[in-house]
């Protein structure tokens, strides 16, 4: 019986962890896939956020930082 509750509750957690999408961070930088991420957080914030051509690492001259 015991068991049988742990089991459930197990079950549940990763239901939830599967369906959870990655951060954005890891999604822009590791996986770059910059669309994804802006998708990801347009979601979030409940705003349109457009992707950004920007390179990681590397500043373009039209950009000030």
């Amino acid at each position: 019986m015991i068991l049988m509750f742990g089991s459930i509750s197990a079950a549940m957690t990763y239901y939830s962890r599967m369906n959870m999408p990655e951060t954005t961070r890891y999604t822009a930088l590791v996986a770059k896939n910059a669309k994804q991420a802006a998708k990801d957080m347009s979601k979030v914030l409940q705003v349109e956020i457009q992707q950004h051509h920007f390179h990681c690492g590397v500043l373009d001259s039209d950009v000030l930082w």
